[in-house]
């Protein structure tokens, strides 16, 4: 089972309580060491972004990471209903066998972000019933330029399913979207190694990195 250690936040604790109530996780509440104090959020967004540049670069700037494009995934319905509309150019109207043609997705990469869903309390539901519904739900992102600068995980899930398993899956490593072009519908990439990225699935969480040496 999943355990989740809260250190001297009752509120935290008794939220997380809440929300994973009915399940296999367990919660435990530990108090703060004596002398312990809270770090500025100054000082803590400082030393995350130091860390976050020592992951590519490395300590002592002694690294070379990896820059390369990759193909935005595009859904082939979205496209159909462009060509359909006239949108794809010609006004022909290829129908779907012209979109599946135009979109390559063999090694495009797909965005996905994890989103909280509160539980129904129990007193809200008929006696003996249990809430069901995973705290966590796995939303696709849209590609845009909002997404430059950002870091990402990437996903060990080699699936085709997009669920919350993905959540279970192991991190193969971090990477950092340094462009989006969604025009020609590219990622730019910045990866700390060379060679082909090992997932195509990345997770978004909220950090932004720009990158200075």
């Amino acid at each position: 089972a999943d355990v989740v250690l809260v250190i001297g936040a009752e509120r935290l604790y008794a939220d997380i309580c809440r929300d994973f109530a009915g399940t296999a996780t367990v919660v435990v509440a530990l108090n703060k060491s004596g002398g312990v104090v809270a770090r500025e959020p100054a000082f803590r967004e400082k030393s995350r972004q130091k860390n976050i540049h020592a992951y590519f670069y490395g300590r002592n700037s002694d690294l070379n990471p990896f820059s390369t494009t990759a193909a935005i995934y595009q859904d082939p319905s979205s496209v159909t209903a462009t060509l359909e509309s006239g949108g794809g150019g010609g006004g022909t109207g290829g129908g779907e066998d012209e979109a599946a043609a135009r979109v390559d997705n063999a090694n495009a990469i797909r965005v996905f972000t994890a989103t909280g869903m509160r539980k129904i309390s129990s007193s809200a539901l008929p006696v003996g019933i249990a809430a069901t519904m995973d705290p966590l739900q796995i939303d696709e992102v849209v590609p845009s330029t909002a997404l430059q600068h950002s870091l990402v995980a990437v996903l060990g899930s080699q699936s085709e399913e997009n669920d919350v398993e993905m959540l279970r899956q192991p991190v193969m490593g971090y990477a950092h979207i340094t462009q989006v072009n969604v025009e020609k519908g590219l990622f730019t990439i910045l990866a700390p190694a060379a060679g082909k990225i090992p997932s195509k699935k990345f997770l978004l969480g909220s950090i932004k990195w720009l990158e200075s040496r």
